[in-house]
C-alpha cells in the first residue's frame, strides 16, 4: 500500500540510506517557510482511499515552484551558454582578421624587398654597360668586390622570398 504522506510517481529508493535523501521536490530549500508541514500526523496510513489519490494544495505549490525554479535555471544556463558562444565567435572572428593583415603585411614587406632587389640589380647592369660604352674596355668590364657581393646577397634575399 502506498504511504499517503508521499505525493504519488516520487521516487523511492528503498535502501538504508533513504533518509538522506530528498523526500520531496521542494526539500531543497527554494521554498518559502510558511507552508503546511509535509507529514499530517492526524491521517493514519489505513484511512486514505486507495481509489483516489490524495495531493495537498501545498505540494502542488511547491511542485510548480520548483518546476519554475528548474525552469529559470535552465534558461539561465542556456543563456549564458549562448553569450559564451557568440564571445568564443567574435574571438575567432578577430583572430582571423588579424591574421589576414598580418598576411597582407608579410605579403608587401616580400614584394617591397623584391622591388628594391629587381632595382638594385637593373642599376647594376644598366651601370656595366655605360662603363663598357664609355671605357671602351679597360677594367671597366669587372666590376668591383663591394658590388658583386652586394648583387650576390641581395639575389640570395630574392630567391629566399621567392620559395616562402
Amino acid at each position: 500500500m502506498a504511504d499517503p504522506s508521499r505525493p504519488t510517481g516520487e521516487y523511492s529508493a528503498g535502501a538504508a540510506g533513504d533518509e538522506n535523501r530528498l523526500k520531496y521536490a521542494y526539500d531543497d530549500g527554494f521554498i518559502p517557510e510558511n507552508l503546511p508541514p509535509d507529514e499530517d500526523s492526524t491521517v493514519s496510513p489505513g484511512s486514505a482511499s486507495d481509489s483516489e489519490p490524495e495531493c495537498p494544495d501545498g505540494i502542488a505549490v511547491n511542485l510548480a515552484a520548483s518546476l519554475r525554479l528548474f525552469c529559470d535555471s535552465m534558461r539561465t544556463i542556456e543563456q549564458v551558454e549562448m553569450e559564451m558562444a557568440k564571445a568564443r565567435e567574435a574571438s575567432r572572428v578577430e583572430v582571423e582578421r588579424r591574421r589576414g593583415e598580418l598576411d597582407l603585411e608579410l605579403t608587401r614587406m616580400v614584394a617591397q624587398s623584391q622591388l628594391q632587389i629587381a632595382a638594385v640589380v637593373a642599376a647594376g647592369k644598366s651601370g656595366r654597360c655605360r662603363k663598357r660604352k664609355r671605357g671602351g674596355g679597360e677594367d671597366s668590364d669587372t666590376p668591383s668586390v663591394s658590388a658583386r657581393r652586394e648583387g650576390a646577397v641581395l639575389l640570395t634575399l630574392l630567391q629566399s622570398n621567392l620559395f616562402m
